[in-house]
C-alpha cells in the first residue's frame, strides 16, 4: 500500500472503522485512539425527484459491479475499499460523517474563508 503513494512512507496504522483485506497487517487507530476513524469516500448522488425504479436499478448495476472480484481488485491496486450498499445506507454514512466532521469543525472554530 505505501509503496503506491511514497515508498519513504511507513505506515502505523489504518484509519478505517474495520480491517480490510491486505491490510490485516496494520493495527486499526480506533482500537489505541477510540474513536480514531477518518475515511475518504465517493458516491452517486442523483438529484432529487428522480425515479424510485431508476434509482433502484443504477443501484443494483452499481452494487453487482462493485461485488466483481475483478473490480474489487482494481479498487484495491488503489488502496480504495469499495463498500457496495443501498442509497438508505448511504444516507445514514453520509449523516453520520457530516455530524461528526461538523462537531470537529465547530470545536475548532473553523469558518469558511
Amino acid at each position: 500500500m505505501a509503496s503506491i503513494i511514497c515508498p519513504q512512507l511507513r505506515v502505523l496504522a489504518s484509519m478505517s472503522d474495520r480491517v480490510e483485506k491486505g491490510l490485516e497487517k496494520y493495527p486499526l487507530a480506533k482500537d489505541t485512539v477510540p474513536g480514531a476513524v477518518a475515511q475518504g469516500w465517493f458516491s452517486l448522488i442523483a438529484r432529487m425527484g428522480t425515479n424510485d425504479a431508476v434509482i433502484r436499478k443504477v443501484n443494483a448495476d452499481v452494487n453487482e459491479a462493485l461485488s466483481r472480484p475483478d473490480v474489487i481488485a482494481k479498487f484495491h491496486e488503489l488502496a480504495a475499499y469499495p463498500r457496495p450498499g443501498s442509497p438508505a445506507d448511504l444516507a445514514a454514512f453520509y449523516e453520520a460523517d457530516r455530524k461528526l466532521w461538523g462537531d470537529v469543525i465547530d470545536r475548532l472554530g473553523i469558518k469558511p474563508e
